[in-house]
């Protein structure tokens, strides 16, 4: 079993600071240890918070008891991307039938360090598709960023932020030139 020293510590995805807290441990509660990392430095516990899932504490802020020899060294998990959006910004003054200018930027969050690899998705009477592009995250976070400006005709689109790794996820925003 494992319970906190001296304060409520975060339960992480995986094991390390750089992943994203997914519960808690608190003051006077207790969790079944079921493993630890291959450093030793953190245990992989039955969630406290969520019956049926499991989450990672740290060592060093936690006191343990038990049995603790022989438990299995459990790899850390893949992070994966979490949340994602799109925003279509269009240039004033454009008149249809165009071409009109807009620009778009993409946010992507993922739970912890990964390298996440996603293109720009533009379809309307065509599909137009970017190159892929990777970025890669250090830590759990979110990053925002901006795509070229494109100029399109009039009529309806959506624009799709497609993450591609380490996990398929989809963003979109439809939008109307007129």
């Amino acid at each position: 079993m494992v319970t906190p020293k001296d304060q409520p510590v975060n339960c992480r995805y995986g094991p390390g600071a750089v992943w994203l807290a997914v519960s808690a441990l608190k003051l006077g509660a207790s969790a079944e240890i079921v493993g630890r990392d291959d450093a030793n430095v953190w245990w992989y516990i039955k969630d406290p918070l969520h019956p049926g899932a499991f989450c990672w504490v740290s060592m060093a802020v936690t006191n343990a008891s038990g049995k603790l020899e022989g438990l299995p060294i459990i790899p850390p998990p893949e992070a994966q991307v979490i949340d994602a959006s799109v925003s279509v910004n269009v240039a004033p003054g454009g008149v249809c039938p165009g071409p009109l200018s807009l620009a778009f930027s993409g946010s992507i969050t993922t739970n912890g360090p990964a390298t996440v690899t996603y293109r720009w998705e533009i379809r309307g009477d065509t599909t137009l598709t970017s190159s892929s592009e990777s970025h890669v995250f250090a830590k759990a976070d979110t990053w925002t960023f901006s795509s070229d400006h494109l100029h399109l005709s009039c009529g309806s689109f959506r624009v799709i932020l497609h993450i591609l790794t380490p996990n398929d996820f989809r963003a979109e925003k439809r939008f109307r030139l007129s």
